[in-house]
């Protein structure tokens, strides 16, 4: 009976431990963009309307992949980010106001939607090989409809690099950047994969069942 109680005792104990350690446990979720078309004009940086390359999603840690193919979905971004001062060369502006947002869509509906706010962007000029890289975070209220059940949460940041500047305004060397349009170029959103609802309810639900069967024995002896 006392070899019983410790195993019950023990299942209990494993059983809490599951359900109270689950955000330590939790799986970072990358969401890669492809075949972004962006341009900045007059203070504000937006995409161009073209149908995206594709977008993948990825949990490094268990080398789960997903990728959703822009012919097959028609994959769409909505990028607005306002409020950009000329960027110098080699350095960065800090966007002013509030607005901005970002966007990724199918042709039946809305994948992703976030605010953004604490936005960098960047211009490099390396010896004639000119750059852009935009660094933020959702903020406000996120909406999300990925595919295969994932949920993104925790602190989501996003990284657009913009590394093919075309006219109408793709930077003169030594002068501040005050316009460009681009093609190629990609995006990445990071963040955590939030568990899904049935795998919290098993936890619980073995976490039930072990309070239960205590209960159980300690009636029995």
């Amino acid at each position: 009976m006392r070899h019983a109680r410790v195993s019950w005792t023990l299942l209990l104990a494993g059983a809490l431990v599951a359900t109270t350690s689950l955000p330590a446990a939790a799986e970072e979720l990358t969401i890669s963009v492809s075949g972004l078309n962006l341009m900045f004009d007059n203070g504000t940086i937006e995409d161009n309307g073209a149908a995206l390359g594709s977008i993948t999603f990825q949990k490094p840690s268990s080398k789960y992949s997903y990728t959703l193919s822009g012919s097959d979905l028609d994959l769409h971004a909505d990028v607005h980010i306002q409020g950009v001062a000329d960027i110098p060369e080699n350095g960065w502006v800090e966007p002013s106001g509030e607005g901005s947002y970002f966007t990724l869509s199918s042709s039946t509906d809305t994948l992703l939607s976030m605010p953004l706010g604490n936005l960098f962007v960047s211009y490099a000029n390396e010896l004639g090989t000119k750059s852009v890289e935009i660094d933020g975070n959702a903020t406000g209220t996120i909406t999300q409809h990925l595919p295969d059940g994932l949920v993104i949460g925790g602190d989501i940041t996003i990284m657009l690099l913009i590394d093919t500047l075309v006219g109408p305004a793709p930077g003169v060397d030594g002068e501040p950047l005050v316009g460009f349009g681009s093609s190629g170029s990609t995006g990445q959103i990071a963040g955590t994969a939030v568990p899904e609802p049935g795998s919290l309810m098993i936890l619980l639900g073995l976490a039930a069942s072990a309070l239960a069967a205590c209960a159980w024995r300690h009636r029995q002896s």
